[in-house]
């Protein structure tokens, strides 16, 4: 089959399928966000006809250039197997899947990417309980416990992909096979680099979902006591969330006000992550961490806690610095380091190449098109 799409002649398996951008939505656009839109731009440019369903579809249609021929608002809420079969949830996510199956059928739907593990449920809750002919592809970025794995029934998805080794390895301890592909960052916006020590004294920042995984609240705990210690620093707290509030009230319990800077949702981070002495993600569960991937782009190296995917996009004393996830004082002994070191740029441009090496957009697309590929 050809089509003429950008002036030329284009064929291929994926050219005119009709292919649903399932996508839980976030309040901002971080890692999972960045892959549904460097997606869809993908599938648009195959010849895919794109229709998006999500709970916040408006971040996803703002911030991309792509057609979106059917755009869906619906509600997620993931369910869990268990006694309570007939919960309050369960309603609901019924309902939420019947204003879902009409959608596809309306617009004759054939793929459904499911950017997440609740979109990964709708999608094979609508081959199961609606026998809808339609293959799905999930894209699972965040490790959980092994119950809800089994309960998203990632097993029934046509192919699963994955940003992390380590995530692959959960899933594949449950049976699910997972093609790795590492999240891509778009290289062609590549911030200044810094080529000496950026600030008189010492900035970190953080950014990211405010979430209980980001473990901020250590990065606060953390600051307190090196702030009881004598250092001069300031620490960047970039992004919203859930725990937002309470973090804020934290800080104030704290008397760290001085030294902590919530800034909330912000239009770029780079401007944040360029001007930090180091970056920070002290999360206890990460399917990657993009953050740490942003950080290295702008020249600046991370600390990272030793733990799950973020083991993987930095090397210890090469391109940032690790901690032992379960320890708090661990966390303050490398911080305080870094903090008296003169050499963390140098850590940051070690940091900056091994990122274009190795979590490219045009790499990114070239797997994921295979990944399509598979189930068309």
């Amino acid at each position: 089959m050809m089509i003429k799409r950008g002036g030329k002649m284009k064929d291929g398996l994926l050219v005119n399928r009709n292919v649903l951008i399932l996508h839980r939505g976030g309040a901002q656009v971080r890692g999972s966000e960045q892959c549904a839109m460097i997606t869809m731009g993908l599938l648009d440019k195959e010849g895919c006809n794109l229709f998006l369903a999500a709970n916040n579809p408006d971040i996803l249609v703002k911030n991309s250039a792509c057609l979106v021929k059917g755009v869906l608002n619906i509600g997620f809420c993931d369910v869990i197997f268990s006694k309570r079969f007939w919960s309050q949830s369960w309603w609901r996510h019924i309902a939420q899947l019947r204003l879902l199956a009409a959608f596809c059928r309306k617009n004759n739907i054939d793929i459904i990417y499911a950017n997440g593990g609740g979109p990964t449920q709708f999608a094979v809750h609508l081959q199961t309980f609606f026998s809808f002919n339609v293959k799905v592809l999930s894209h699972f970025h965040h490790p959980a416990n092994k119950r809800h794995y089994r309960s998203w029934g990632l097993s029934k998805a046509d192919v699963v992909v994955c940003p992390s080794r380590y995530t692959a390895s959960e899933l594949l301890s449950v049976g699910v096979h997972a093609k790795v592909v590492y999240n891509g960052v778009n290289m062609s916006v590549l911030p200044t680099v810094k080529l000496g020590k950026n600030n008189a004294m010492p900035r970190l920042c953080f950014v990211g979902q405010l979430e209980l995984n980001k473990r901020v609240d250590w990065l606060l705990r953390a600051s307190e006591i090196l702030k009881n210690k004598g250092y001069q620093f300031h620490f960047d707290i970039v992004g919203i969330g859930s725990q937002f509030d309470s973090l804020c009230a934290l800080t104030d319990e704290l008397n760290i006000t001085d030294v902590v800077t919530f800034h909330g949702r912000v239009e770029s981070v780079y401007e944040f992550m360029s001007r930090a002495d180091f970056h920070v993600m002290a999360s206890d569960v990460e399917g990657l961490g993009i953050s740490v991937i942003e950080a290295a782009l702008c020249g600046t190296a991370s600390v990272v806690s030793a733990s799950t995917g973020l083991l993987e996009v930095v090397q210890d004393g090469v391109t940032g610095w690790y901690f032992d996830a379960s320890s708090l004082a661990s966390l303050v002994d490398v911080l305080e380091k870094r903090i008296l070191a003169e050499d963390n740029y140098q850590y940051g441009q070690q940091a900056r190449e091994y990122a274009i090496n190795n979590f490219s957009e045009t790499e990114y697309k070239k797997q994921m098109l295979r990944a399509f590929e598979q189930i068309s």
